[in-house]
């Protein structure tokens, strides 16, 4: 299973062209949504993401590769999760997932069937109160006997694994995030700056999940997919 990623600033996405002026990236369904965003802040990461994914998409799916930015619109379904619309009537099967934090936007793309959720997160320290009611005491225990200078990279890993998991299940926070457990002992190393993680559920009766993870700058980048098969990460540039 390959899973195309990109990892990139939101102001660079901005100042870019595709096919012309930025909006033209977007199709009807898309411009109608950008346009219910009042904040700029919203407005400027929603719509980077979907120039960053596009892009992504257009450069590795040769079946798509002959259709206009406009053409492939991101949607969300009833449960949140995104999906890709062709033509404005075609449904699109292949698997993808956004995530923007503090200024940048990771985004992957799977033409696999299998269910797919990922997270970006910034490397800081969490409030004490914040890992009490989300972290279980095995992950908190795992980030206090580690030392001081690693807990909020430690801290932010379990975060936004949990976030990945979840997204892969398409529940989102609508459950207690203690209902799954993060190994960070469990770690393997993988190609290309990715590697393994260890976790137990208690959300879902599904148990081939998996999930991998790597650092770029000071962000935490997570992925999480369903399925047995080896999985390979193949990064596009900005």
């Amino acid at each position: 299973m390959s899973i195309f990623w990109s990892f990139s600033a939101i102001q660079e996405e901005l100042t870019k062209e595709i096919s012309g002026e930025v909006l033209s990236i977007l199709g009807d369904r898309e411009q109608e949504y950008l346009g219910t965003l009042r904040f700029e802040k919203r407005r400027s990461e929603w719509l980077a993401g979907r120039i960053a994914l596009k892009r992504l998409i257009l450069s590795v799916q040769p079946e798509l590769s002959e259709l206009e930015p406009s053409q492939i619109q991101i949607l969300k379904a009833e449960n949140g999760a995104p999906f890709l619309l062709a033509n404005n009537e075609t449904r699109i099967g292949d698997r993808i997932s956004l995530s923007h934090s503090n200024g940048y936007i990771f985004n992957a793309y799977s033409c696999e069937q299998e269910d797919l959720g990922i997270d970006l997160e910034r490397i800081e320290k969490r409030p004490q109160e914040f890992v009490q009611d989300f972290f279980t005491q095995e992950e908190i225990d795992q980030i206090l006997l580690s030392p001081p200078e690693d807990q909020p990279l430690l801290a932010t890993l379990i975060w936004s694994a949990k976030e990945a998991v979840l997204k892969a299940l398409m529940l989102g926070l609508k459950v207690d995030t203690r209902k799954i457990n993060i190994h960070l002992k469990d770690h393997e190393p993988l190609t290309d700056g990715w590697l393994a993680l260890g976790y137990a559920s208690s959300a879902d009766n599904k148990e081939n999940l998996r999930l991998f993870w790597r650092r770029e700058i000071d962000f935490v980048l997570t992925t999480c997919v369903m399925g047995q098969e080896p999985v390979y990460f193949v990064q596009t540039k900005p």
